[in-house]
């Protein structure tokens, strides 16, 4: 009985030992660095290891044989971005998810790798992978994942400070990269992802913004909270085009903030722009009449004022709150009117001239345009 038991102990303790061993690594020199072998959704391939790149990088050579063999498809296909290079150049590149790179009977899932548009392009192992492999070291060619799971928390809170540094000075690119760090290693709040999405717009890339809002299932928090997502959604929806959907989040946005009558008026002109784009001249009007009103009741003053404000009529006591943002709204509330028909031609340009003579540049473009001379003795 006690050595059945004993035997029982001694294979626990060998299983444990395996189990929690470290796993070592023989990396393959190749002209001056280490290359890694994996599969790559069950393709075999060798990447450099470079723990100085920010992702992995493919070839387009290799993403054209792992799409043409179905060892990703288009679904994998995530977007374009943009990154800047040892030289300094800004060079376009694709994005691709992997759903499944194996390295030493390691499954790392869902890592994000950019393809560079170069036929050789070398492929590396990047941090959007090496960082889910969790702790590790290099002695030369030996690379040993550790099964200790050593603190990383310093290298996140690092990451996090370089992400928050870059978005609020407005470097979106730089921006996207580290959130994309954050992202790839389960890290981003619902606040952290909503950040997230707003630099992938700023950087151009409407599309991965909405992919990473999807993953927000309530939006309870942004309720309780002063971070308006709906006005971000509604850009998003307004840059892909899907203007019905950007004005319902825009009036989202407006039941949010109430009576903030300044961010009220800005969501009225977005509407506006989304109707106009979508041709919807009727209600295109209506939002900008909407927002040139809220444009009234902040400074309490009446369209009327506003009209001759817009002209340079003001008495000289009165006050000006003319501004670029009432001239352009001005300008294409009248302009929806006159599309609309409930304005004549002759009315429009009559108002049209006399605002160009009082400087507003959307008027006096659309004049130049169309050949007319504002001053002209027809329009005084």
């Amino acid at each position: 009985m006690k050595i059945s038991r004993l035997i029982v102990l001694l294979i626990a303790l060998l299983f444990a030992n395996t189990a929690w061993s470290d796993t070592v690594i023989q990396m393959e020199e190749y002209n001056g660095v280490y290359r890694i072998p994996c599969t790559v959704n069950g393709a075999k391939m060798k990447f450099i290891f470079d723990t100085g790149a920010s992702n992995v990088c493919l070839s387009m050579s290799m993403a054209e044989y792992l799409y043409d063999n179905e060892f990703i498809s288009k679904e994998d296909i995530l977007g374009t971005g943009s990154s800047s290079v040892a030289d300094g150049r800004i060079v376009d590149h694709v994005i691709i998810n992997l759903k499944d790179i194996e390295i030493a009977g390691q499954h790392l899932n869902n890592v994000q790798a950019v393809v560079i548009d170069g036929q050789n392009a070398p492929l590396l192992m990047g941090q959007s992978a090496i960082q889910k492999l969790g702790s590790i070291e290099l002695n030369g060619s030996l690379l040993t994942i550790l099964n200790d799971q050593l603190d990383n928390s310093e290298f996140i809170d690092n990451l996090f400070k370089e992400a928050s540094l870059a978005y609020d000075n407005k470097l979106y690119d730089r921006a996207v990269a580290k959130y994309s760090q954050l992202h790839s290693m389960n890290q981003l709040s619902d606040y952290g992802k909503y950040r997230y999405a707003w630099a992938s717009l700023m950087n151009e890339d409407p599309e991965k913004a909405q992919r990473i809002l999807d993953e927000i299932s309530n939006f309870e928090y942004f309720e309780n909270e002063k971070i308006d997502i709906y006005r971000l959604l509604g850009f998003i929806n307004q840059d892909l085009e899907k203007y019905s959907n950007a004005v319902r989040y825009f009036e989202l946005s407006n039941k949010k903030i109430q009576s903030d009558y300044k961010e009220m008026m800005k969501n009225f002109e977005y509407m506006g722009d989304c109707h106009f784009y979508a041709n919807n001249y009727s209600a295109a009007a209506e939002s900008y009449h909407y927002a040139v009103a809220t444009h009234g009741v902040i400074n309490n003053i009446d369209m009327q004022y506003i009209q001759r404000d817009s002209k340079n009529k003001l008495k000289k006591k009165e006050v000006s709150y003319r501004n670029d943002t009432i001239d352009y709204l001005l300008y294409q509330l009248f302009f929806c009117n006159e599309r609309c028909g409930t304005w004549s031609t002759d009315g429009f340009l009559m108002e049209v001239t006399a605002m160009a003579r009082a400087g507003n540049k959307y008027a006096t473009k659309m004049l130049n345009k169309a050949g007319i001379d504002p001053y002209a003795e027809c329009w005084k």
